[in-house]
């Protein structure tokens, strides 16, 4: 894990942490050390605890922050969209409802589709919409992989909901 760190560190790439039970198995000082080189935190409410000492709310966060201030978190909440914390910004981001076939998958496919709008240039909470709007459309059929959401089936739910938003792809 280290030469990757040290890799990354030396690279001009963001790194993006999506946090899953990965951290939960590490010792403080190795969660300090990921903390440390990464970007951009992705996390959900119950993977809070992994990070912030055992503590599990939105406050643990925001004092996550005070420790690692160049640290960018982005909180998914499943059907009630994310909250976005770090760089002078606290919001949170609507979810968008929608039929719920299947939920596997909705979490990475919300993470991949931030990542890809933020390396894109949208701003922060646009990031967190299409994340939104990603996830939405990934509950509304059944498993993941190749049955990942389409682009044009994320732009039919940014369009259905007015948001203004056009992927660039």
């Amino acid at each position: 894990m280290e030469s990757v760190l040290e890799f990354m560190a030396s690279s001009a790439t963001p790194l993006y942490i999506d946090v899953g039970p990965f951290l939960g198995q590490l010792e403080q000082a190795g969660v300090d050390r990921v903390l440390s080189a990464a970007d951009v935190l992705i996390l959900t409410d119950d993977e809070i605890r992994f990070v912030a000492a055992g503590e599990s709310d939105i406050d643990a966060c925001r004092r996550l922050l005070l420790a690692y201030p160049d640290l960018f978190i982005v909180l998914k909440r499943g059907a009630d969209g994310c909250h976005l914390l770090g760089r002078g910004l606290d919001c949170a981001c609507a979810g968008f409802s929608v039929p719920v076939v299947d939920t596997i998958g909705a979490g990475d496919a919300f993470a991949a589709a931030y990542i890809w709008a933020d390396l894109q240039a949208y701003s922060p909470p646009e990031c967190g919409t299409i994340g939104n709007a990603t996830g939405a459309a990934s509950v509304m059929k059944a498993g993941a992989g190749r049955n990942a959401p389409t682009s044009a089936e994320v732009q039919a739910i940014l369009d259905q909901h007015n948001t203004g938003l056009n992927l660039l792809c």
